[in-house]
């Protein structure tokens, strides 16, 4: 999800790693069919910002190893002023179940762990909810940040520290937050430090290869102790992954990175799409920023539909096969987001809202990272 990276501690260089054999992409599925066979009825992934939505839009995304994800989550990253409230966490997610959701998305860094694996747990302990009914997400490995005071991701970029070793305590830690013994999804949240940091010098491309790739390990070594049910990333490039895919025995199966009308992302969606890497947005509504609910195009549709902008927007993402993680604390917003997939927006409703793409970020620049 989007934080503020904030002021981060120096980096220094680390030694490289000998890379492990190649693997060939992974094929994931869209409602039980192969992401080709899709194209081979539906057309190119060049296609699908401008495509209509399928007569029924499935529940679900499922990825390439058969977890389905759940295509409308909820976010829990809270914060007031750059100021983590995982407090809040409580009664929005505890809202959020009653009304529904059956995806949470999380993270190390959001300070809210435990206040969402406590709600969970009375969901478990009453028997209204069972853990596989619920997915959860989350993320480990954020950089220390201003908004970050408890990190203990230095081994990011400390050479006398293992990247490895350092994932497998984070990951842990989060299982212990939570109060479960797996996840159904752990990313890497950040592919590393900002190269422009006010603090952080340039770490060498090597190093910076180096860390990622023992990070990603250790992801491979949880999911293959079945620890996870499924791992991939956050906020990679497609520099980044060019560099990690080579090198993977088992591909990321997910990238969670911004997207909204003013960022469509449409060069990077196809790259992963085409790879069997399947794409979650975060901030769709650009953090609430640019005003962008206001843009006249889309409220023009948004009032052909007698539906929000907002929701015309989550039904433009869903409609490009790309999960969404909105956040509220409005009952009333939370209900018409579960209710996005109903929106049929036509070709030309869907061109209309990717030409607003002015790849304009609301958070912090991942192409920073070396």
């Amino acid at each position: 999800g989007c934080v503020n990276m904030g002021e981060q501690t120096p980096a220094v260089a680390v030694a490289s790693v000998a890379a492990a054999a190649a693997v060939a992409a992974a094929a994931c599925v869209i409602a039980g069919r192969n992401i080709r066979e899709y194209l081979a009825e539906e057309g190119s992934i060049e296609d699908a910002a401008s495509k209509p939505a399928a007569p029924a839009r499935p529940h679900a995304y499922t990825l390439e190893n058969s977890v389905q994800v759940p295509l409308v989550g909820f976010g829990t990253a809270f914060f007031v002023d750059e100021v983590r409230r995982p407090e809040l966490a409580y009664a929005a997610v505890a809202t959020a179940i009653e009304l529904g959701y059956r995806h949470i998305d999380t993270a190390m860094m959001y300070g809210c762990e435990r206040q969402v694996g406590r709600v969970l747990g009375d969901y478990f302990q009453s028997g209204k909810l069972k853990r596989e009914d619920i997915h959860i997400t989350t993320k480990i490995a954020h950089p220390p940040a201003s908004n970050y005071p408890t990190a203990k991701t230095q081994y990011m970029y400390d050479p006398k520290l293992s990247a490895y070793s350092g994932v497998l305590q984070e990951y842990y830690q989060s299982l212990e937050n939570l109060g479960v013994g797996y996840v159904d999804l752990l990313l890497i949240h950040w592919p590393g430090v900002m190269r422009d940091g006010p603090v952080f010098p340039v770490p060498t491309a090597e190093a910076a290869r180096t860390k990622r790739l023992e990070m990603w390990r250790a992801l491979e070594y949880l999911y293959d102790k079945k620890l996870v049910r499924a791992i991939g990333v956050s906020n990679f490039t497609e520099e980044h992954l060019e560099q990690l895919l080579p090198c993977c025995a088992i591909p990321p199966m997910m990238n969670q990175i911004e997207v909204h009308p003013y960022l469509s992302q449409q060069s990077l969606v196809v790259y992963c799409q085409r790879r069997g890497i399947a794409i979650t947005a975060y901030s769709p509504l650009a953090s609430g920023g640019f005003k962008l609910i206001e843009h006249p195009t889309i409220v023009k549709i948004a009032e052909s539909h007698g539906s929000s902008p907002a929701a015309v927007i989550f039904a433009w993402l869903l409609q490009r096969g790309i999960i969404i993680i909105p956040k509220s604390s409005s009952p009333e917003r939370l209900k018409e987001n579960l209710r996005a997939g109903s929106i049929k927006l036509t070709s030309d409703e869907m061109r209309l809202i990717s030409a607003l793409n002015c790849d304009r970020r609301s958070c912090p620049d991942p192409n920073l990272i070396i």
